[in-house]
């Protein structure tokens, strides 16, 4: 088991990491700080290749010039909030007229902060909210 962090861009003047973890199989795991993003779900085929079974972009500006989630996490709320209101309050609108995904500030535009553990049995990452 092995986990490897590198710079894989910036955006909005943010350093944006990408943790990969790597089990004992060579079956990898990419995750990007900016978003939580599951950026690669990759597995070694019978040509010592990989494949990445996620779809996914080469670089982080990619992710937020497309207009669907892909690979993002998304919320607080994971779907789309009628007429941007529950109850008494009034959300942030960004999806003709509904709060879709967490609205403008949803989990997908945060670059989070992450610990990283390993040991015999397994290798992980754990995304935290960041402090703004």
């Amino acid at each position: 088991m092995k986990i490897l962090q590198e710079t894989f861009g910036e955006y909005n003047d943010e350093k944006v990491t990408r943790i990969r973890l790597i089990n004992d199989n060579n079956v990898e795991i990419s995750c990007l700080s900016m978003g939580a993003i599951w950026h690669q779900f990759l597995v070694p085929t019978k040509d010592k290749e990989h494949q990445n079974l996620l779809l996914s972009f080469d670089n982080i500006n990619d992710y937020y010039s497309n207009p669907q989630n892909i690979c993002k996490s998304i919320g607080r709320v994971a779907g789309r909030i009628k007429n941007a209101s529950y109850k008494h309050y009034k959300l942030p609108q960004n999806d003709h007229g509904n709060t879709l995904h967490g609205g403008s500030h949803g989990f997908s535009t945060w670059n989070w902060e992450y610990s990283t553990s390993v040991d015999e049995n397994g290798a992980s990452v754990t995304f935290q909210k960041k402090d703004r």
